[in-house]
């Protein structure tokens, strides 16, 4: 579990590397969806400071099935900062994190 954790730890960082380099990456190959099932996966994208939802942002849901097989799935943050992912795999050794970056971090 965490060898896991810290394979996606370092997807999260690789992103947040290459978005900094390249804020719409388009070409390359896709990266292969999140395990499917009935789950959903919902939240919020708020800054503190302001005391409301961050909208329309880009929000990324990255799995790690048992077996070592990563996946990837995206979405942006509505009016109020909220995101929805439906359609996931339940399963408990599939480790999810979602990663987002607002003002610049």
């Amino acid at each position: 579990m965490r060898r896991a954790l810290c394979w996606a730890a370092a997807l999260l960082f690789a992103w947040s590397a290459a978005a900094q380099e390249h804020p719409t990456v388009t070409d390359g190959p896709a990266a292969p969806d999140v395990p499917s099932g009935s789950a959903v996966i919902e939240g919020r994208v708020v800054d503190e400071q302001q005391h409301g939802g961050v909208a329309d942002v880009g929000v990324i849901l990255y799995s790690l099935k048992k077996d070592g097989e990563p996946g990837l799935r995206q979405t942006r943050s509505g009016a109020d900062g909220g995101f929805r992912f439906e359609g996931i795999a339940g399963d408990p050794e599939v480790v999810y994190l979602i990663g987002t970056r607002v003002g610049g971090v």
